[in-house]
Order: C-alpha cells, then structure tokens, then sequence
C-alpha cells in the first residue's frame, strides 16, 4: 500500500476526499449566513464539504485517467503536498477562533475582521490555483514527452 502511494500519490486525494465526507457529518447542523446587499444565503456547511469532496474526486479521477501521460512523479508530490497543506489551512482560517474578534455565530462580523480574512485567503487561494497550474503543467509536458518519443 505504501509503496502504490509513493510511485502513485494522487490516491491521498480520495484518502482526503473520504476524510472531508465524513467530517461533513460532524458539522451537520452547522451554516454559514452570507449577506450580498439585500440577500441574506444561508449555505450548510456539509454542502459546502460535499462541494469539497467532489473536487476532490473530480481530481482524483483526472489523475487516475490520465497517470501514463505525465511528465513527473515530483510535480505529482508537489501538487499533493500543496493540497494536503492547504485544503485544511483554508477550511481552518474561515473557522479560526484566532482571526475572529469574538464574533459569535449570530454577529455580523465588521468589515475590519471581513477585511482581515480576505488578506489571510487571498495568498492562500492564489498559492493553491498556481499548485493546480502544475497538474496542468505536468500533463502538457508528459504528452509533449509521449508524442516526440513516438514520432522518433
């Protein structure tokens, strides 16, 4: 088993995908309340993880479909390494009791905290769309390698 993770890491994906699933079921009863100008949306959380779950899969699946046509087993550790670090960064800084002034559930949070999160995630998603840039880098490179090696 170990070593299917070492020369195949994407199966961490579905070990975090099955993980995400089941601590949905931990925040059952939790919501998060988005107020947009004069809509109020009150999303579950477990939609929210569900999202997460599918993204998750979605990936894995991609990386399971297409295995033989990367380039690199480095930049598939790469890619896993950002997303196990900051899949879990992100899902913590929205609930961190540390980035909050004491804002309890039923609060509006005031625009400096808003404000405040905002600069916390903004690097973090950036960061995590370049990591998913290499998946993309990774597979154009592998199916350059494939293609001139069977032109030769």
């Amino acid at each position: 088993m170990i070593r299917k993770i070492q020369t195949r890491p994407y199966h961490l994906l579905l070990l975090m995908a099955l993980t995400t699933f089941a601590m949905s079921f931990c925040y059952y009863s939790s919501q998060i309340d988005i107020h947009l100008h004069d809509t109020y949306f009150i999303i579950p959380v477990p939609f929210l993880l569900w999202t997460f779950t599918l993204f998750l899969l979605l990936f894995w699946a991609l990386y399971h479909i297409t295995f033989r046509f990367l380039l690199s087993t480095i930049l598939i550790w790469l890619h896993m390494i950002g997303i196990v670090i900051l899949f879990p960064l992100t899902i913590y800084t929205y609930g961190s009791p540390f980035l909050f002034d004491n804002v309890t559930p039923y609060d509006f949070a005031t625009w400096e905290v808003m404000q405040r999160q905002m600069l916390i995630q903004t690097p973090i998603v950036s960061v995590f769309v370049m990591l998913h840039a290499l998946y993309l880098v990774n597979l154009i490179g592998g199916v350059i390698k494939v293609v001139t090696k069977s032109s030769k």
